[in-house]
């Protein structure tokens, strides 16, 4: 019995060694690119380790795995990222004005509007798992994911709470936020989505358009 509680001490030792490690590599990097064109590539170098982890993978090395793919994917990922930040920006925009209209047809554009916001971020979430999951165009990229998201509504619920109970969590245990903020809802949006993908794999393979990675 005690054998088997050392090891499972250990284990969750090595896990919050992980976790912690992970999360200050993508603060660096995500400053080594000051910030601005540094939070996509570092956030699909997390995306990438994640992965790893959930596929069986814990011996790799984080620093060479993380930096390498930070590098490799630098150009592309920021290319795609701000284009989905464009979107999400004409979006908010959109709500601002409508916002300061008054009527019956405000009301449907501010419903169609909220519903294209919540369509977008969830579309948003799944690219950064998409993208380090399958190989696939410039423009797949952009598709494919808000194509995954129309179809999985029981994992957009999944990740929705979760992400809500990591914000939960991130909000009245603020002294997590150095050493989990970044990790813990890619973790899981990363879990939820590999999940989804084998599915798709299996009987849906037009949706996935690319090649595992």
């Amino acid at each position: 019995m005690f054998d088997r509680f050392g090891s499972f001490f250990v284990e969750c030792c090595q896990w919050i060694w992980r976790i912690m490690m992970l999360n200050w590599i993508w603060f660096i990097h995500v400053l080594l690119g000051g910030i601005v064109m540094g939070i996509f590539p570092s956030t699909i170098a997390l995306f990438s380790t994640t992965r790893l982890w959930l596929k069986g993978d814990l011996d790799q090395p984080l620093w060479p795995h993380f930096h390498q793919t930070f590098k490799r994917e630098f150009m592309r990922v920021n290319g795609l990222g701000w284009i989905y930040l464009a979107v999400g920006l004409f979006i908010a925009l959109n709500i601002y004005l409508v916002s300061q209209l008054q009527g019956f047809f405000s009301l449907l554009c501010m419903f169609a509007l909220l519903l294209s916001l919540v369509m977008y971020l969830f579309s948003f979430l799944y690219f950064f798992s998409y993208y380090v999951h399958f190989r696939q165009s410039f423009r797949g990229y952009l598709i494919q994911p808000f194509i995954i998201m129309l179809i999985s509504f029981k994992q957009n619920l999944m990740i929705g709470i979760g992400l809500s109970i990591v914000g939960y969590l991130l909000y009245n245990l603020p002294g997590l936020i150095p050493f989990a903020v970044g990790v813990m809802p890619a973790f899981w949006i990363m879990k939820v989505s590999l999940n989804r993908f084998k599915h798709l794999y299996w009987h849906q393979p037009e949706v996935e358009g690319g090649v595992s990675k």
